[in-house]
């Protein structure tokens, strides 16, 4: 949250997008946004498109070789 904070307070004209989903989408949707978007992280945002947390390629993958080490 702090992050975006400061990214607001920056003075900028060129707008930077920002990748989101949704905490309830699931995980194959989540990979096609990374890979579509090309981006190594989404935001994970409520309803009211508030930020909440961030999923990034990394926590995918932990989360596959948790699953695999089982």
């Amino acid at each position: 949250m702090q992050f975006l904070q400061k990214l607001r307070q920056l003075e900028t004209t060129e707008p930077s997008p920002v990748f989101t989903c949704h905490h309830d989408d699931q995980l194959n949707s989540v990979i096609g946004k990374l890979i579509a978007t090309r981006a190594h992280r989404l935001f994970v945002v409520d309803q009211n498109f508030h930020p909440s947390r961030v999923v990034s390629i990394t926590d995918i993958i932990r989360a596959f070789l948790k699953h695999i080490n089982q």
